[in-house]
């Protein structure tokens, strides 16, 4: 049983959502989401110290949303007793422009699903991405971890 996530999984969601995040703002999402458990958060997650709090819901979402509930999932399989569990952490964003143009947000970032670029080679497909040499490693990297793990 495989199952990951990226560094930056909500970017996309939280970029269509607030075109810009104010630190009041963010507080109060945070607590309209948290309820009791807001000042909690807050503290795992405070506002940074500049007026721009998008990085900061970033993370707080890409925990939230990915993250804890891939770690969870991974938990109450191993109380199952299975021993074959995989998590992985993608953080590698594309070299280039690799997103189409109403996901330009993602543009040097490690967006939801950027894994599978490199997993699957998609961007291979496409005539306008070129991977590097380090991104070819990569790749080479992932299909040899993939076809273990299909062996096991």
């Amino acid at each position: 049983f495989i199952v990951g996530s990226t560094t930056e999984e909500a970017v996309m969601f939280v970029d269509f959502v607030f075109a810009a995040l104010p630190t009041l703002q963010y507080e109060a999402i945070v607590y309209g989401f948290f309820l009791a458990d807001g000042r909690e958060i807050l503290r795992e997650y405070p506002p940074s110290r500049n007026r721009a709090q998008r990085p900061v819901a970033v993370q707080l979402f890409t925990d939230y949303l990915f993250s804890c509930p891939a770690r969870r999932m991974l938990r109450n399989a191993a109380r199952r007793s299975d021993n074959n569990l995989w998590l992985y952490v993608f953080d590698h964003a594309p070299s280039e422009k690799a997103w189409p143009r109403f996901l330009s947000c993602c543009d040097g970032h490690v967006c939801h699903a950027t894994d599978i670029f490199f997993e699957f080679q998609s961007l291979k497909l496409t005539d306008y991405y070129n991977y590097t040499q380090e991104e070819e490693l990569l790749i080479d990297s992932m299909a040899y971890y993939y076809g273990n793990f299909a062996r096991t």
